[in-house]
């Protein structure tokens, strides 16, 4: 696949397409990266439009963490980084119409309203995130596994504080 400084790329990104995984050096870099907000990201609900509720062709804005429909003029996406001034957006689902046919935009990042694609490996954290991907021998270490968990921003994590609500809610429910 060509990247778009014309040379071809035969690396593989976080989430198997082939693209460039490193920042590209030829264009501008995104002065917008700054803007993400690691903390707002939510990959736990399935990927929906907050303004038409359509599950199509949707964004991820990586500002504020809502979803949003399409990346071109009129839609959604567009108009929320025009409001919001929130200019950066991951694909987390869908395909999108390219010069090459549909691909799918799942991983790919873009600045709008501006509509060029961002290059920038510390974006990986957040496609890995998105796609989480274990072995077969990490799987079976979960039971032995007795340290505690961290998230994506570093912060431990306590199982029972999670479970302690868990339990109330099936017992609640099976009342």
């Amino acid at each position: 696949m060509s990247s778009k400084n014309g040379s071809m790329d035969n690396s593989k990104g976080s989430n198997g397409n082939s693209r460039d995984s490193t920042s590209n050096s030829s264009s501008t870099p995104c002065p917008y990266l700054t803007t993400i907000s690691r903390p707002a990201l939510s990959f736990d609900a399935p990927p929906m439009c907050s303004v038409t509720l359509q599950s199509s062709h949707i964004y991820i804005c990586l500002v504020c963490g809502q979803y949003f429909r399409g990346r071109g003029k009129g839609t959604p996406a567009y108009d929320h980084s025009l409001e919001a001034d929130h200019m950066i957006f991951m694909g987390v689902g869908g395909t999108e119409d390219d010069e090459d046919g549909a691909v799918s935009a799942k991983g790919r990042v873009f600045c709008l309203p501006d509509g060029y694609e961002v290059f920038d490996n510390s974006l990986n954290d957040i496609r890995a995130a998105m796609d989480p991907k274990y072995t077969l021998e990490q799987i079976k270490s979960l039971d032995d596994n007795k340290t505690l968990a961290r998230d994506i921003h570093g912060s431990q994590v306590s199982l029972c504080k999670r479970w302690h609500g868990c339990n109330s809610v099936v017992t609640l429910m099976s009342l």
